[in-house]
């Protein structure tokens, strides 16, 4: 064998599995942060949609207090109003929070969850 037999020779062996490596592990990386990105999008959809639940529980909650303060005129009945009034404007200030943090920033703004009415089920 002579030396530029030898040369092809080691550069089939060990440069061409070099050259393989590194592309596999550039499409891995590539796949990683893809991955990494679609997660923290499913976060974010995730949490903008606990939001739109929480604002259409506690919205419901006002609306059937208010039904029913105007049928029998009980002030009663404006309890669950006002449990409902608080947590809603928490929850209005999340949603906006999130809504304009995501438009500017493409990236989960934030990581609280909306508060819970009472009684409610988690």
């Amino acid at each position: 064998m002579n030396p530029s037999q030898l040369r092809r020779a080691l550069l089939q062996v060990f440069l061409l599995p070099i050259v393989a490596l590194l592309l596999l592990a550039s499409v891995f990386i590539w796949q990683t942060v893809a991955g990494v990105r679609s997660v923290e999008h499913i976060q974010r959809a995730d949490r903008n949609i606990s939001y739109s639940s929480a604002v259409m529980l506690h919205m419901t909650e006002e609306e059937t207090a208010l039904r029913g303060f105007q049928i029998t005129g009980n002030e009663i009945f404006l309890q669950p109003y006002t449990f409902a009034s608080a947590p809603w404007r928490v929850i209005s200030k999340l949603c906006a929070t999130a809504f304009v943090g995501s438009i500017l920033t493409r990236a989960p703004s934030t990581t609280s969850k909306p508060p819970t009415p009472r009684g409610a089920l988690a």
